[in-house]
């Protein structure tokens, strides 16, 4: 039987990380957890070790951000598969089985993905993200440096990530698109659109601690180095250059509830331009509650409120 390994990068997660743990030992295949304790100060690691479960081991971090906490696994890991699952999120029911039977169906393949669903502090829905609704490889996008999902929605082969060096420490926001892009040419990887992977948008997050200029310096930059690895056939870090650095100061972080906002507009348009009507304005009012103090999201579900459904949202 197939051993799946899943890695938790924790620190500070005590509201949700029993939670996350449990998500994961309740699927239905032969799995360990190597959750990685990086320097947590609150009760995580007590509320893990309460669960209980042998099939969960508890590893110290280098108390350094998340990717040399993933790549702190790496060598303890026992599963010839692999995937990871961060403290404040959540696997649906049934996803590393279909993945795994997947994997050992197609060894050509070294790895899998699918979409991933939203959800809000409190765990209510915001929407399902993941672009395509067809099943296919995605090898050749990620060459050209796109990305259509998150990393936690993958299931790879453990030898893979090994060989690749995991993450690279320089990432230390956006390692796991940087981890998704260098997978190809080299490694072929499936597309299937189903959701495995529930992603909590809370201010807690590195996305939303981060000053906004870097975490989206780090974006742009590993979709450059795959795009230098597909021209040359190696990026500016693989040749020893001296790391780039954003220019300027420091922006604030996004919050949590803007991001939420946004999702909720968006969905809601596409509600409105598949004819639900009475959905969309919904979503819309939802949104708008979000953050009600933004004029903008009020004006846009006037706009949704008046337009025929099947229109367009405003440019």
């Amino acid at each position: 039987m197939t051993l799946v390994s899943v890695i938790v990068p924790c620190r500070n997660g005590e509201p949700f990380v029993a939670d996350a743990v449990r998500s994961v030992l309740a699927q239905n295949v032969d799995l360990e957890v190597v959750l990685v304790d990086d320097g947590s100060t609150d009760t995580s690691v007590q509320s893990v070790r309460a669960i209980g479960d042998p099939r969960v081991r508890i590893i110290e971090g280098p108390r350094t951000g998340v990717s040399s906490a993933t790549n702190a696994a790496l060598p303890h890991l026992r599963g010839q598969l692999m995937a990871r699952c961060d403290a404040d999120d959540l696997y649906p029911p049934g996803r590393l089985e279909w993945q795994c039977r997947w994997m050992n169906e197609h060894p050509q393949f070294d790895a899998v993905c699918g979409r991933f669903l939203m959800m809000t502090r409190d765990g209510s829905e915001v929407s399902e993200v993941a672009e395509g609704a067809i099943a296919e490889e995605v090898t050749a996008e990620l060459s050209e440096g796109t990305t259509r999902t998150h990393f936690n929605t993958w299931m790879c082969r453990t030898a893979v990530i090994r060989a690749l060096g995991g993450c690279r420490d320089y990432f230390t926001c956006g390692e796991d698109i940087d981890l998704m892009l260098r997978h190809a040419p080299a490694h072929r990887v499936w597309y299937e659109p189903r959701t495995w992977y529930r992603y909590r948008l809370h201010e807690g997050t590195t996305t939303h601690s981060m000053p906004s200029n870097q975490r989206v310096f780090l974006e742009q930059k590993a979709r450059e180095f795959a795009r230098q690895r597909q021209q040359t056939g190696a990026d500016d870090l693989m040749r020893g250059a001296a790391p780039p650095v954003p220019e300027g100061g420091n922006c604030k972080p996004s919050l949590a509830a803007e991001q939420v906002q946004g999702v909720l507009l968006g969905r809601a348009w596409k509600e409105h331009r598949s004819g639900k009507k009475r959905e969309a304005l919904s979503t819309g009012v939802r949104a708008c509650l979000t953050r009600p103090a933004n004029f903008k999201a009020w004006r846009s579900l006037l706009v949704l409120a008046l337009r025929p459904a099947g229109d367009n949202a405003p440019s």
